[in-house]
This record gives C-alpha cells, structure tokens and sequence, in this order.
C-alpha cells in the first residue's frame, strides 16, 4: 500500500511506499491513475477518513483500488446521494 501520492500532471501520478520505493501510474484513465473509479471528491474531512493519501484537482487520490471502492461505496451512501434520485 502506498503512503502518499504527488500528481505531476494530469497524465502522471508517482505513488511512494513506505519503503520509499517510487510507482509511477500513466496512460489509463485518470479514475484508474488515482485509485479513484468513482472520482470522489476530495472534500476535506471525507477524503481523509477514508485513507485518501493526496489529491489532483478536485479528485482524492486513495493509496489501492481496494480503498477507492470503499470510499465510492460510503460516498454513495451518505445523505447527500443515498436519498436522490
């Protein structure tokens, strides 16, 4: 798992380990670049519950697809988008 995330641009993402070992994400689409396939926004106080390890834009950037999933799932469910249409 990724500790933190710096976007260099909108096509290259560099993710470090622990470890300081350098992932660099490009080509794709950004959702997969970010570890993001909802684009949650990275809205302060939810983005940071829920792992997110750095940001591009408005978008969070999560440190696994495994978070990014969750964090859509929970995002889906809170009173702004659970009661819509």
């Amino acid at each position: 798992m990724y500790r933190i995330a710096h976007a260099c641009d909108e096509k290259i993402i560099f993710y470090l380990d622990p470890a300081g070992n350098k992932f660099v994400a490009s080509g794709g689409s950004l959702a997969w670049r970010l570890n993001n396939p909802g684009l949650v926004h990275r809205s302060g106080w939810f983005s940071r519950d829920q792992d997110s390890i750095g940001h591009f834009g408005h978008y969070a950037i999560f440190p696994n697809p495994e978070k990014g999933r969750a964090a859509l799932a929970k995002w889906l469910h809170t009173k702004k988008y659970f009661k819509g249409s």
